[in-house]
């Protein structure tokens, strides 16, 4: 054999080595895609979806404030689709939380028509493919104003 015969032979021996380690990557890749399709998608947490606001005088809007971070490779929207009162709504229609932050969802009810314990929800739909709704609930017990 001569020898650019030879060189010729080692370096298509040397291409096609390089060619199946490059092909092998990607299958292991686009394994590791299709086992973990939403790997870099949002990823809703929250510490609590609860929150006691505990005996409380009517009157007035009440506040709660649910801490959320998005865990995900890509931003979280939240979008409120409902309470389970026309009395309780939330702070911010839609909340939309980058990738690796943080935020908070405020839910409001309005005290001035409801009386005594209440046990209230108030929905989110998110863009989160492991948790598209989000559920907050919120207790309280309302009871009327002193009168002096």
């Amino acid at each position: 054999m001569t020898q650019p015969a030879a060189t010729s032979r080692k370096f298509a021996n040397l291409a096609g080595a390089l060619l199946a380690t490059i092909l092998g990557l990607l299958v292991l890749s686009s394994a590791e895609f299709i086992a973990h399709p939403d790997a870099a998608a949002p990823h809703a947490t929250l510490p609590s979806t609860k929150h006691d606001l505990g005996i409380v005088f009517a009157g007035g809007v009440l506040e709660a404030r649910f801490a959320v971070s998005n865990e995900g490779g890509r931003r979280l929207i939240l979008v409120e689709q409902a309470g389970s009162c026309e009395c309780l709504r939330a702070g911010q229609e839609e909340v939309v939380i980058r990738a690796g932050g943080s935020g908070e969802l405020v839910a409001q009810l309005d005290s001035r028509e409801v009386r005594g314990p209440v046990r209230m929800q108030l929905t989110y739909l998110t863009n989160d493919p492991r948790r598209p709704k989000i559920e907050l609930l919120l207790l309280a017990d309302i009871v009327a104003p002193p009168s002096f």
